[in-house]
């Protein structure tokens, strides 16, 4: 015997989708977690050598890398994509509907 399953499209973020505070910003910051989590596999970081490029200690390296980011600012994350040798560009537009969005693009 089937059972019928509902399903409900998402919105592209896990976080308003489950109705959790702030998910503009938790998914930025996650998306920031992930381009510096990439960065430090990609370049074979142990973590302590990444705590000593990031600035950081290397419990906070395991948080990150856990994605544990209560603890961490987006302006953190920024940073320490910078300290990673990565270029971080800010725009400021004028939004078309009145009310503006915040977006992430990591390339």
């Amino acid at each position: 015997m089937a059972c019928a399953i509902e399903i409900e499209a998402s919105s592209g973020n896990v976080f308003s989708d489950l109705n959790i505070s702030d998910p503009d910003l938790r998914q930025t910051k996650v998306q920031l977690a992930v381009a510096i989590n990439h960065e430090i596999a990609v370049r074979e970081l142990s973590p302590t050598k990444a705590a000593r490029t990031l600035g950081i200690t290397k419990a906070e390296v395991s948080d990150l890398q856990k994605y544990c980011l209560k603890g961490f600012s987006a302006w953190q994350l920024l940073t320490w994509l910078a300290a990673l040798g990565k270029d971080v560009d800010i725009s400021v537009r004028p939004h078309r509907r009145g009310v503006g969005r915040i977006t992430v693009q990591v390339a």
